[in-house]
């Protein structure tokens, strides 16, 4: 897989290619999101509210959505990544033109590896 820079797979995945993913990489994408917020450093009351509500909401998911994170976070959204790109293409992503690095968004003109802006 080519290194697409400083951008975080995980944000850019879920904020920038969600309509690409399965139904199942999606919850995955969720999942990760809310162990992330428990494990942070909000309030107790929140991070006990978070813990509730995953429980709730995430415990009886299917096997296939713990399979895809069965090797870890990072390793789920390389595969992931992996895929999306395998389908689609990289059309959809925004490279630097320079270095082709991965941008922080859609719409972001200048790279975050070489700092080259283009309009």
């Amino acid at each position: 897989m080519p290194d697409y820079g400083t951008v975080s797979l995980e944000k850019y995945l879920y904020w920038e290619a969600s309509e690409f993913l399965t139904e199942t990489e999606q919850v995955a994408c969720e999942v990760l999101a809310i162990q992330g917020a428990i494990q942070s450093n909000l309030s107790s009351l929140i991070q006990e509210r978070l813990r509730r509500q995953f429980q709730e909401q995430f415990q009886e998911q299917s096997e296939a959505v713990w399979a895809l994170l069965t090797d870890g976070p990072e390793a789920f959204y390389k595969q992931t990544l992996k895929h999306v790109i395998a389908e689609h293409g990289e059309s959809w992503m925004n490279l630097c033109p320079s270095c082709h690095a991965l941008c922080r968004t859609c719409r972001a003109k200048q790279c975050p590896r070489c700092f080259a802006r283009w309009d």
